[in-house]
């Protein structure tokens, strides 16, 4: 690593670039170099790009609060005249749900671009407003665990002022606590290109509707049909609304979607001439006439309204229903 000039060769480096090569480690690692050379001393302060990772499910209690301690150490002595580029955690154990909002409340005042969260609380975790109203984020991925959701507010408790740089959103496990809560965020997000919503749950209504002339890849995994999960639910979530909820999409300039347990017939795709890529899955039920009638609807919705897309992948009961019909006529 010895320069010509006495000095190691990635001192030397532009800091900007010395920031990308240390985004891509974690942020305990990025601490730990500054004991390697004098230049790096108090280089982890000024850090655009904050990765924590921990051990996943294996982790302890004490090793779990000692952990959240040193995220929030690292956070206190950054410079403040830095924004955050990233801060990715992975596995975020909350034992308090008051923990998760001064977090958030802390890392958006660095002017936070994106974000990447997976939380496990023994709280139920409603999103903030902090995080809702953060206009600089330009990438929003939360992921919570299947048992224990994520809220998100309703229009009657939250006005969304929209996210102007939001580019990307990711969802997963999270609870709608209003029919149109989604569709306006999304309606709110001028530059939206990336959407996806995973096992997520919707209270008041069983129809997802999705609006956007920006999107260009939406991906929508309906919950799956556990025992446990709707027990878990019952008091928001109706069993038959898990069953059937439908879709209308109207996105005139998406190029890939990805619907993955559709069990409803109320489905409906318009505006749809730039869409290239598109994965279908059915969901197996044992109503044979119901899994008939969804895939003759959806066979239709494939012949008028998705005439250019050039990559299709569907679940092999539509194909099995298909070849069936087929025989019948031949």
């Amino acid at each position: 690593m010895e320069g010509g000039g006495g000095g190691d060769r990635l001192s030397s480096l532009p800091e900007h670039i010395i920031h990308h090569i240390f985004s891509f480690l974690d942020t305990v690692d990025v601490v730990r170099a500054s004991s390697v050379s004098r230049n790096w001393r108090y280089f982890w302060v000024s850090m655009p790009y904050l990765n924590f990772e921990s051990n996943g499910y294996d982790i302890d209690y004490r090793s779990n609060i000692k952990f959240n301690n040193f995220v929030n150490w690292v956070l206190i002595s950054r410079n403040r005249l830095v924004d955050i580029k990233g801060f990715r955690k992975s596995y975020l154990y909350l034992e308090e749900s008051y923990a998760f909002y001064r977090l958030m409340d802390t890392i958006t005042g660095f002017n936070l671009q994106e974000l990447d969260l997976m939380i496990l609380s023994k709280d139920q975790i409603k999103l903030p407003l902090c995080i809702l109203n953060c206009r600089s984020l330009v990438s929003l991925k939360l992921s919570f665990h299947r048992y224990n959701l994520g809220t998100f507010p309703g229009l009657k408790n939250c006005i969304f002022p929209g996210f102007i740089r939001l580019k990307s959103l990711e969802l997963c496990f999270v609870m709608f606590m209003d029919s149109l809560s989604l569709a306006n965020f999304v309606s709110s997000c001028p530059y939206l290109e990336n959407l996806s919503v995973h096992e997520c749950t919707f209270v008041n209504d069983n129809i997802i509707e999705i609006t956007a002339t920006s999107l260009k890849d939406l991906s929508i995994i309906l919950p799956q049909e556990e025992k446990g999960y709707q027990e878990l639910y019952e008091e928001h979530i109706r069993t038959e609304q898990l069953r059937n909820y439908g879709l209308k999409i109207a996105c005139p300039n998406l190029v890939s979607l990805k619907v993955v347990n559709l069990r409803s017939l109320k489905f409906s795709f318009q505006e749809m001439n730039s869409l290239q890529n598109l994965f279908m899955y059915l969901d197996r039920q044992d109503d044979d006439l119901k899994v008939e009638q969804c895939c003759h609807a959806l066979s239709k919705m494939l012949k008028r309204g998705v005439c250019n897309v050039k990559a299709l992948n569907v679940s092999g009961v539509f194909l099995e229903v298909c070849f069936h019909i087929l025989i019948l006529l031949f």
